[in-house]
């Protein structure tokens, strides 16, 4: 007992219980009940056992009552909601009384207890076992031990006897080896001897382990009989409440279907009633076709009216365009007559000189020459001459455009003299003068000369016979720009323009003009001291003022002096600040800036600088620093501190006044408050062109350069222009922009943007139909000093470039568990092949497959792909979002994808599934017993459950079964079911088992199994059918048949005999007979009882009555009733079509 370990298999087995009942409390019970767990001995155990049975806990028992009652109680709250009746309440008190029988107050504590005890007893079982098993193998292995003993002592005896006999014969090897195997085999011996101690001593200990552990199951023995008996009888209890629980299922059940049999004859009325209605509105609308019919007919007269119209009207244009066409035709006749009379003139000239020239060349040979030599040389010379003309009226072309050209370029000049007259006055020497006219006169004959012509053609020198009135008579007061610019148009080989280059000088004006050149304005001194203008209070008379002013002269003198260094004389600015503007940017109110500025002296020589004023606006906020720093070298540089103090908000702007030696300067100042200054980045934002479906987003940086932030909002150009008309933008209408398509704001549309910071605007396109979208878009500031900003924006969207020519693939009505195939035609617009991947849902990976998956379409072409579709039983599960189990109908919304396009092409396809099915209304068909003369009949009923025709056939039948009508053949309409007769006529007494096909046109087998038995009977009647002439009412007729009876003898070899199936033979001799007729019968027959010898005959009279029966009177009736009421259906309906074709007619 000291190496069980109960704690931890109790564990395991309170973990299994609590998996099957989840409301116990598992903690408490297991803590308790660890504690319970035996120790020491068997005894203690029991104890603990029996004092469990008498504690209990008032909550625990509470619980298990309100679980026993539960079954009886809880499921029947609801009776009188059920609509349960009276026997639903008696099955509940008769259960009950029943239940009181099983009743045994076993609480859950109880349960556990037995639960407890079980595991502990199959514990104690399993330790025995396992105990016992030790114990055999051990006594197993004793055993070989002896066995394996006993034959190492007869083989070490035998080897003795060996050696002995070896010795004996002096046959020193052999006595060796046999020594050394004997010694070896006493040594095996002693091995197994330790080997059968040690195990003898393991089966001592295992036999008394063994003993224990029987000693353990004996005290236990008792309590394991009285837990089985308990154990089955809570295993009694549990069945019985679970099939209380099942028969209460059962009545709500029967409830439910009874409610929902009421539902169905609910909706039943509820289509009648539609019926009726249906009925009343094809009455309303037959009343509305007589109405409209009379009016009909005169809109049929009008637009026969407008027919004749324009058919008249077609009838003239014909004419007309007939007319034009003859007189167009004539005119190509006479143009063809021109062209004919043209060509013949041709020929006749070619003729006429062909002509000449034979004349010519007879009338030279006539002259004694050769006419060889000087036709040819005339031919040339003539080709010479007009190719003369054709150069000089080219030259004379040429010689025109290049004298408009100059002309044109001297009428530029002209402007430019006009236009800007500094730029041509500049004070050179004057050239000699020279007379316009002659020059000009000089220079066309130059250009004339130089082309090979002379004055002799009037046309070049018309317009140069007087002088231009617009022009200056004196070419004294032209630059000398304007005279070398039309010079310089040739070299100077011309003499004539020799006596412009013997001027005493010629300045040609440069292209690009350096500082050197320049002329600047020379300061007056005066304007030097222009502040001190303002004479002192102290200079009051004439002579005091004119005093002063000579002092300033004097000032003047020798302030001011031209700086000149190598014989070149320095103009401009002396000094050069850094920076060149003294810039105070974004300041504040009450705060203090210093700037440090930097003159260097950039002119050729020593210089000066003073300080000698500051603008007036900027007295009040600027203090100079300045140190006058004596004479700088060229080159050297001198320092001032700027100080500003601003005390308002506003921008100021002036400069600082220097004097240098050679000229005053001055250093400009600029004081600026904070703004904002504001910007983007780009002012026109193009998406380019991207495919429907597809999103692009596009970014511009509103960027703040200032150092004031201000809050800023962008809107439409639309919504702007509302604004500025003093118009409210609803909501409704942001909405209907946030959702139109096109370009659109992205998610920021307004905030604050900060100083010297940038904000990042996004602008979404996303298309859904093809076009050119544009959209102009404003941001604006609450900022009154800041301007909007207008934003263009475009973009273009073309449709996807893969699209499907039927989107809408129909399969039509498709049978479960048969291949239907169809083709899919996908077109590519695009100039370039794209990559397509047909998409199939998960769901109809078992049903749908589309060949091949993946495909690459070429640019312009078209591509097929095929789709199989084979519907299996499980389709309704499998997707159940697809398919509607009601109706049958499966409706597929497939797509595909296009490589790098997040647009999709869609499709749908469309089927209605049905099954295949054909079900007989039984499963196997007894016959019984049939006599071989005889046919038995059964009637079955095979119903189509599919929507679809299905043909059928009854195949590979036996000989002896035959089934009708149609011998089998047919075809069932949509759920329609019809009656078959299955004949069995057995040709022999003996047992049959057989199989009945029918197989559909889909190759589906569907199989009754029948059985029967064949018998022979000893007696045999003449006819099986028999037909009566006709009969008048209430007349007779009579017919006459034998009996027969072949049976002579029991030989069964040389023919059939009668028995009943394979039952014994029916015995020899005489064979009694009965005829069972029907009370109601028109028939008699007599006798009707007999008895026939062995190979005699009896014969039997039947008697017919001719009788009117009533119930046969009224079934006739009902069908003539019925077939009159079909007919009268048919007509109406025949009626109902022609008058709907009728109006189709009238109205097309």
């Amino acid at each position: 007992m000291s190496d069980i370990d109960p704690i931890s298999d109790e564990e395991n087995l309170f973990d299994d219980f609590d998996d099957n009942e989840p409301n116990f409390y598992r903690k408490t019970q297991l803590n308790k009940f660890q504690n319970d767990i035996p120790k020491k001995s068997a005894e203690f155990h029991l104890a603990t056992y029996v004092s469990k049975k008498h504690q209990s806990d008032e909550n625990i028992q509470q619980e298990e009552k309100d679980e026993e009652n539960s079954i009886f109680n809880d499921d029947l709250l609801d009776n009188d909601s059920l609509g349960l009746d009276q026997t639903l309440n008696s099955t509940v008190n008769q259960a009950n009384a029943n239940y009181q029988e099983y009743k045994v107050n076993f609480n859950k504590n109880d349960q556990l207890q037995m639960i407890y005890m079980r595991s502990y007893i199959n514990k104690i079982e399993k330790q025995f076992q396992e105990k016992d098993l030790i114990t055999q193998n051990i006594r197993e292995e004793i055993n070989g031990c002896k066995q394996r003993l006993e034959q190492l002592e007869w083989k070490r005896d035998e080897t003795y006897g060996r050696i002995e006999n070896s010795q004996n014969d002096k046959d020193i090897t052999l006595v060796n080896r046999l020594d050394a195997e004997h010694a070896n085999i006493c040594k095996e011996i002693e091995l197994e001897s330790k080997v059968l101690e040690t195990l003898t001593e393991s089966f001592n200990e295992a036999d008394y382990e063994r003993s224990k552990a029987l000693l353990e199951k004996t005290k236990y023995a008792q309590i394991d009989k009285e837990l089985k008996g308990k154990e089955e009888l809570l295993i009694k209890q549990k069945d019985f409440k679970a099939t209380q629980r099942k028969q209460i299922e059962d009545h709500k059940t029967e409830n439910l279907r009874k409610k929902f049999e009421k539902s169905k004859q609910m909706e039943n009325e509820r289509i009648r009633q539609e019926n009726l209605k249906q009925k009343e509105a094809i009455e309303q609308a037959k009343r509305a076709r007589e109405i409209t019919s009379q009016y009909l007919k005169q809109t049929l007269r009008e637009m026969k009216d407008h027919k004749l119209m324009d058919e008249t009207q077609n009838y003239i244009q014909n004419q007309n365009k007939r007319k034009e066409i003859i007189g167009l035709k004539d005119v190509i006749d006479h143009n063809k007559e021109i062209f004919q009379s043209k060509v013949m003139k041709k020929k006749y000239q070619k003729q006429k000189e062909i002509e000449e020239l034979e004349r010519e060349k007879n009338a030279i040979k006539g002259r004694g020459e050769n006419p060889n030599f000087f036709i040819p040389r005339k031919i040339k010379m003539e080709e010479y001459e007009k190719e003369k003309k054709k150069l000089e009226s080219q030259q004379e072309q040429n010689t025109r455009k290049i004298v408009e050209k100059i002309l044109k370029e001297k009428e530029n000049i002209e402007k430019k003299k006009k236009l800007y007259p500094n730029l041509f006055n500049i004070n050179l020497k004057p050239l000699k003068q020279i007379n316009k006219e002659k020059h000009e006169k000089k220079l066309l004959t130059k250009v004339a000369n130089t082309l090979g012509l002379t004055q002799e053609n009037p046309k070049l020198f018309k317009n140069f016979g007087e002088p231009n009135k617009q022009e200056d008579d004196g070419f004294d007061r032209r630059s000398v720009f304007d005279s070398t610019t039309i010079a310089s148009r040739d070299d100077d080989e011309d003499s004539e323009f020799d006596e412009l280059n013997n001027h005493e000088e010629v300045i040609m004006k440069p292209e690009y003009e350096g500082l050197w050149n320049k002329e600047f304005k020379k300061y007056d001194s005066g304007d030097l001291y222009k502040i001190n203008q303002n004479f002192p209070p102290c200079y009051k008379t004439k002579t005091e003022k004119e005093l002063y002013l000579r002092s300033l002269d004097k000032l003047k003198k020798s302030a001011v002096k031209d700086q000149i260094v190598a014989g070149k004389k320095f103009s401009g600015i002396s000094f050069k600040s850094q920076p060149k503007i003294v810039h105070f940017k974004d300041f504040d109110v009450d705060n203090i800036y210093n700037i440090k500025v930097i003159l260097t002296n950039i002119s050729y020589s020593i210089n000066t600088c003073k300080l000698i004023d500051i603008s007036d606006n900027l007295k009040d906020f600027i203090t100079i620093d300045f140190k006058p720093p004596g004479q700088l070298s060229a080159g050297l540089t001198c320092e001032f501190n700027v100080t500003f103090s601003p005390k308002i908000n506003k921008d100021l702007h002036g400069e600082i006044k220097f004097l240098a030696t050679n000229g005053p300067f001055s250093v400009p100042i600029a004081c600026t408050i904070k703004k904002c200054d504001l910007g983007v980045n780009t002012n026109s934002i193009s998406f380019g062109t991207i495919v429907i479906g597809e999103e692009l987003n596009k970014k511009i940086q509103l960027v703040n350069k200032g150092a004031l932030g201000t809050n800023f909002k962008l809107i439409t150009k639309r919504e702007s222009k509302k604004l500025s008309q003093g118009l409210p933008i609803s909501e409704l209408e942001s909405r209907l922009e946030e959702v139109s398509d096109g370009i659109k704001m992205g998610p920021i549309r307004s905030g604050f943007i900060g100083p010297f910071s940038t904000v990042d605007i996004e602008f979404i396109f996303l298309p859904s139909f093809p076009g050119k979208f544009k959209e102009d878009f404003v941001i604006k500031f609450d900022d009154e000093n800041s301007k909007e900003i207008e934003l263009n924006t475009k973009a273009t969207a073309i449709d996807v470039p893969i699209w499907i020519e039927n989107v809408n693939v129909d399969l039509k009505i498709c049978m479960y568990d048969r291949l239907y195939q169809d083709v899919i035609r996908v077109h590519n617009r695009a100039s370039a092949a794209l990559r397509i991947t047909f998409e199939v849902p998960p769901q109809l990976k078992n049903h749908l497959e589309i060949l091949p998956k993946t495909a690459f379409i070429q640019a312009k072409s078209e591509f097929v792909a095929q789709i199989k579709f084979t519907a299996r039983k499980s389709l309704p599960q499998d997707a159940p979002e697809f398919y509607d189990s009601m109706t049958g109908i499966l409706e597929v919304p497939l797509y595909i994808k296009v490589a790098d396009q997040n647009k999709t092409v869609n499709y749908t396809l469309n089927a209605i599934v049905t099954t295949s099915d054909l079900e007989f209304d039984v499963k196997e068909i007894d016959f019984g017993y049939c006599t071989i003369y005889e046919t038995v009949k059964a009637t079955v009923s095979l119903t189509n459950h599919s929507i679809l025709c299905q043909p059928f056939g009854f195949v590979n039948l036996p000989d002896f079964v035959n089934v009708q009508p149609n011998d089998g053949f047919g075809t069932l309409l949509p759920n329609e079911t019809i009656e078959l007769d299955i004949n069995f006529s057995p040709k022999s007494a003996k047992e049959y088992k057989f199989s009945v096909v029918c197989k559909s046109l889909v190759n589906r087998d569907f199989v009754i199994n029948c059985k029967g038995v064949g018998v022979h009977p000893p007696l045999k009647l003449s006819a099986q059918r028999i037909n009566f002439k006709a009969t008048a009412l209430n007349s007779t007729s009579f017919k006459t048949i034998y009996v027969f009876n072949n049976h002579l003898d029991y030989d069964q070899h040389r023919h059939p005999v009668p028995r009943i199936g394979k039952g014994e033979i029916a015995r020899v001799g005489p064979t009694y007979f009965e005829f069972d007729v029907q009370e109601d019968s028109p028939f008699k027959l007599w006798p009707q009882v007999g008895c026939v010898e062995p190979g005699k005959k009896c014969k039997v009279t039947i008697q017919y009555t001719a009788k009117l029966n009533e119930a046969q009177v009224k079934k006739s009736a009902a069908k003539l009733i019925k077939k009159k009421l079909v007919e009268k259906a048919k007509q109406i309906t025949a009626s109902e079509q022609n008058l709907s074709v009728h109006s189709s007619d009238v109205i097309s």
